[in-house]
Protein backbone atom coordinates (compact mmCIF):
# COMPACT_ATOMS: atom_id res chain seq x y z
CA UNK A 1 0.00 0.00 0.00
CA UNK A 2 2.82 2.34 0.87
CA UNK A 3 4.48 1.70 -2.50
CA UNK A 4 1.24 2.53 -4.35
CA UNK A 5 0.93 5.75 -2.37
CA UNK A 6 4.57 6.56 -3.10
CA UNK A 7 4.09 5.91 -6.83
CA UNK A 8 1.19 8.38 -6.90
CA UNK A 9 2.51 11.16 -4.69
CA UNK A 10 6.10 11.37 -5.93
CA UNK A 11 5.22 11.95 -9.61
CA UNK A 12 2.65 14.55 -8.54
CA UNK A 13 5.19 16.42 -6.39
CA UNK A 14 7.76 16.18 -9.19
CA UNK A 15 5.36 17.60 -11.78
CA UNK A 16 4.25 20.37 -9.41
CA UNK A 17 7.85 21.33 -8.62
CA UNK A 18 8.95 21.43 -12.25
CA UNK A 19 5.80 23.32 -13.23
CA UNK A 20 6.54 25.93 -10.56
CA UNK A 21 10.15 26.12 -11.75
CA UNK A 22 9.02 26.76 -15.34
CA UNK A 23 6.61 29.46 -14.17
CA UNK A 24 9.34 31.23 -12.21
CA UNK A 25 11.72 31.12 -15.17
CA UNK A 26 9.11 32.55 -17.51
CA UNK A 27 7.72 35.22 -15.19
CA UNK A 28 11.05 36.49 -13.80
CA UNK A 29 11.67 39.73 -15.75
CA UNK A 30 14.82 40.09 -17.78
CA UNK A 31 16.17 43.58 -18.24
CA UNK A 32 16.85 45.02 -21.66
CA UNK A 33 20.59 44.83 -21.06
CA UNK A 34 20.19 41.03 -20.71
CA UNK A 35 18.33 40.34 -23.95
CA UNK A 36 20.37 37.15 -24.40
CA UNK A 37 18.24 35.58 -21.63
CA UNK A 38 16.10 34.25 -24.47
CA UNK A 39 18.59 31.39 -24.80
CA UNK A 40 18.96 30.71 -21.08
CA UNK A 41 15.23 30.70 -20.40
CA UNK A 42 14.41 28.49 -23.36
CA UNK A 43 17.17 26.06 -22.37
CA UNK A 44 16.09 25.95 -18.72
CA UNK A 45 12.43 25.34 -19.61
CA UNK A 46 13.50 22.68 -22.10
CA UNK A 47 15.60 20.86 -19.49
CA UNK A 48 12.78 20.99 -16.95
CA UNK A 49 10.27 19.58 -19.44
CA UNK A 50 12.75 16.95 -20.59
CA UNK A 51 13.30 15.70 -17.04
CA UNK A 52 9.56 15.71 -16.50
CA UNK A 53 9.02 13.59 -19.61
CA UNK A 54 11.82 11.17 -18.72
CA UNK A 55 10.48 10.80 -15.19
CA UNK A 56 6.81 10.39 -16.15
CA UNK A 57 6.89 8.36 -19.37
CA UNK A 58 7.78 4.69 -19.40
CA UNK A 59 8.30 4.43 -23.14
CA UNK A 60 9.41 6.68 -25.97
CA UNK A 61 6.57 8.75 -27.43
CA UNK A 62 7.38 10.45 -30.74
CA UNK A 63 4.33 12.72 -30.72
CA UNK A 64 5.05 13.92 -27.20
CA UNK A 65 8.66 14.78 -27.99
CA UNK A 66 7.57 16.54 -31.19
CA UNK A 67 5.11 18.59 -29.15
CA UNK A 68 7.87 19.42 -26.66
CA UNK A 69 10.21 20.63 -29.40
CA UNK A 70 7.40 22.60 -31.02
CA UNK A 71 6.58 24.32 -27.72
CA UNK A 72 10.22 25.30 -27.16
CA UNK A 73 10.49 26.71 -30.67
CA UNK A 74 7.33 28.77 -30.18
CA UNK A 75 8.64 30.09 -26.88
CA UNK A 76 12.05 30.88 -28.36
CA UNK A 77 10.64 32.87 -31.28
CA UNK A 78 7.46 34.38 -29.80
CA UNK A 79 7.33 33.90 -26.03
CA UNK A 80 10.36 35.84 -24.82
CA UNK A 81 10.08 39.46 -23.68
CA UNK A 82 11.79 41.83 -21.25
CA UNK A 83 10.45 44.56 -19.03
CA UNK A 84 11.66 48.16 -19.13
CA UNK A 85 12.88 49.66 -15.87
CA UNK A 86 11.19 52.99 -16.55
CA UNK A 87 7.53 51.93 -16.91
CA UNK A 88 5.13 49.17 -15.85
CA UNK A 89 2.90 49.78 -18.88
CA UNK A 90 5.10 48.15 -21.52
CA UNK A 91 6.96 44.97 -22.38
CA UNK A 92 9.76 44.77 -24.92
CA UNK A 93 10.23 42.00 -27.46
CA UNK A 94 13.82 42.00 -28.73
CA UNK A 95 14.41 41.09 -32.36
CA UNK A 96 15.97 37.69 -32.91
CA UNK A 97 18.10 38.86 -35.85
CA UNK A 98 18.82 42.54 -35.13
CA UNK A 99 20.15 43.55 -31.72
CA UNK A 100 19.28 47.20 -32.44
CA UNK A 101 15.58 46.53 -33.12
CA UNK A 102 12.70 45.79 -30.72
CA UNK A 103 8.94 45.58 -30.71
CA UNK A 104 7.10 47.42 -27.96
CA UNK A 105 3.81 46.07 -26.56
CA UNK A 106 1.41 47.12 -23.83
CA UNK A 107 1.89 45.03 -20.70
CA UNK A 108 -1.87 44.44 -20.54
CA UNK A 109 -4.19 43.80 -23.50
CA UNK A 110 -6.93 45.81 -21.82
CA UNK A 111 -4.81 48.87 -21.03
CA UNK A 112 -6.27 52.00 -22.69
CA UNK A 113 -4.04 54.49 -24.47
CA UNK A 114 -4.25 57.22 -21.86
CA UNK A 115 -2.01 60.16 -21.04
CA UNK A 116 0.02 58.16 -18.51
CA UNK A 117 0.83 55.55 -21.16
CA UNK A 118 1.96 58.18 -23.66
CA UNK A 119 4.13 59.91 -21.05
CA UNK A 120 5.74 56.63 -20.05
CA UNK A 121 6.33 55.76 -23.69
CA UNK A 122 8.92 58.53 -23.94
CA UNK A 123 10.62 57.29 -20.78
CA UNK A 124 10.89 53.85 -22.37
CA UNK A 125 12.21 55.35 -25.60
CA UNK A 126 14.93 57.13 -23.62
CA UNK A 127 15.82 53.84 -21.95
CA UNK A 128 15.96 52.08 -25.30
CA UNK A 129 18.26 54.75 -26.71
CA UNK A 130 20.64 54.32 -23.80
CA UNK A 131 20.78 50.59 -24.62
CA UNK A 132 21.70 51.30 -28.24
CA UNK A 133 18.32 50.48 -29.76
CA UNK A 134 17.75 52.25 -33.09
CA UNK A 135 14.39 50.92 -34.29
CA UNK A 136 11.19 50.52 -32.25
CA UNK A 137 8.05 48.95 -33.75
CA UNK A 138 4.58 49.51 -32.31
CA UNK A 139 1.66 47.57 -33.79
CA UNK A 140 -1.91 47.70 -32.49
CA UNK A 141 -5.58 48.11 -33.45
CA UNK A 142 -5.77 50.76 -30.71
CA UNK A 143 -4.21 53.19 -33.18
CA UNK A 144 -7.44 52.99 -35.20
CA UNK A 145 -10.74 54.62 -34.20
CA UNK A 146 -13.88 54.12 -36.30
CA UNK A 147 -11.81 52.74 -39.20
CA UNK A 148 -9.62 55.86 -39.22
CA UNK A 149 -6.16 56.37 -37.84
CA UNK A 150 -6.15 58.29 -34.57
CA UNK A 151 -4.83 61.83 -34.50
CA UNK A 152 -1.16 61.60 -33.54
CA UNK A 153 -0.15 65.22 -34.13
CA UNK A 154 0.99 65.71 -30.52
CA UNK A 155 2.86 62.42 -30.65
CA UNK A 156 4.67 63.38 -33.87
CA UNK A 157 5.60 66.78 -32.47
CA UNK A 158 7.09 65.20 -29.34
CA UNK A 159 9.05 62.74 -31.46
CA UNK A 160 10.39 65.54 -33.67
CA UNK A 161 11.71 67.38 -30.60
CA UNK A 162 13.69 64.23 -29.80
CA UNK A 163 14.97 63.85 -33.39
CA UNK A 164 12.99 60.61 -33.75
CA UNK A 165 11.61 59.91 -37.21
CA UNK A 166 8.35 58.07 -37.68
CA UNK A 167 7.07 55.71 -40.39
CA UNK A 168 3.56 54.34 -40.33
CA UNK A 169 1.47 51.96 -42.37
CA UNK A 170 -1.66 49.81 -42.03
CA UNK A 171 -1.08 46.08 -41.74
CA UNK A 172 -3.35 43.11 -42.28
CA UNK A 173 -4.85 41.46 -39.21
CA UNK A 174 -3.87 38.13 -40.77
CA UNK A 175 -0.33 38.91 -39.67
CA UNK A 176 -1.54 39.21 -36.05
CA UNK A 177 -3.92 36.27 -35.77
CA UNK A 178 -2.73 35.19 -32.33
CA UNK A 179 -3.04 38.74 -30.99
CA UNK A 180 -6.51 38.96 -32.55
CA UNK A 181 -7.51 35.80 -30.69
CA UNK A 182 -6.24 37.17 -27.37
CA UNK A 183 -7.97 40.52 -27.88
CA UNK A 184 -11.15 38.77 -29.01
CA UNK A 185 -11.19 36.76 -25.78
CA UNK A 186 -10.81 39.92 -23.70
CA UNK A 187 -13.46 41.77 -25.73
CA UNK A 188 -16.18 39.15 -26.20
CA UNK A 189 -15.63 36.80 -23.23
CA UNK A 190 -14.27 39.07 -20.48
CA UNK A 191 -16.11 42.15 -21.85
CA UNK A 192 -13.19 44.51 -21.16
CA UNK A 193 -14.57 48.10 -21.17
CA UNK A 194 -11.51 49.52 -22.97
CA UNK A 195 -12.06 47.15 -25.93
CA UNK A 196 -15.82 47.61 -26.48
CA UNK A 197 -15.46 49.78 -29.59
CA UNK A 198 -12.21 48.20 -30.78
CA UNK A 199 -12.12 46.70 -34.28
CA UNK A 200 -9.98 43.57 -34.41
CA UNK A 201 -9.64 43.69 -38.20
CA UNK A 202 -7.98 47.14 -38.47
CA UNK A 203 -4.35 47.30 -37.39
CA UNK A 204 -1.74 50.02 -37.77
CA UNK A 205 2.01 49.95 -37.33
CA UNK A 206 4.38 52.74 -36.29
CA UNK A 207 8.12 52.37 -36.74
CA UNK A 208 10.26 54.77 -34.74
CA UNK A 209 13.85 55.41 -35.81
CA UNK A 210 15.83 56.56 -32.78
CA UNK A 211 18.88 58.82 -33.20
CA UNK A 212 22.34 57.93 -31.89
CA UNK A 213 22.90 58.59 -28.22
CA UNK A 214 25.04 61.68 -28.94
CA UNK A 215 22.01 63.41 -30.39
CA UNK A 216 20.03 62.53 -27.27
CA UNK A 217 22.67 64.29 -25.14
CA UNK A 218 22.40 67.39 -27.33
CA UNK A 219 18.61 67.36 -26.88
CA UNK A 220 18.92 67.08 -23.08
CA UNK A 221 21.53 69.86 -22.91
CA UNK A 222 19.33 72.16 -24.99
CA UNK A 223 16.42 71.56 -22.62
CA UNK A 224 18.57 72.24 -19.56
CA UNK A 225 19.87 75.42 -21.12
CA UNK A 226 16.35 76.57 -21.88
Amino acid sequence: MFSVFFDIIVPFIMMLSIGSFIYLIHSFPSSLSKRHHRYQKTGAIGLALFYLVVFDLTEFNVLFYDALIGFLLLYFFYGFSVKPLSSPYFVIEPSLHDKHRVQLHLASLTLPLGKAVYNDLFLVLDELQLEGIRTVVLTSPLFIKQSERRNVLYFKRALTLRSITLDDKPISYWRKLWSCCLLGYQKYINHAPSLVSLSLTHWHQYTLHLPPITQVHHYQNDNEGA
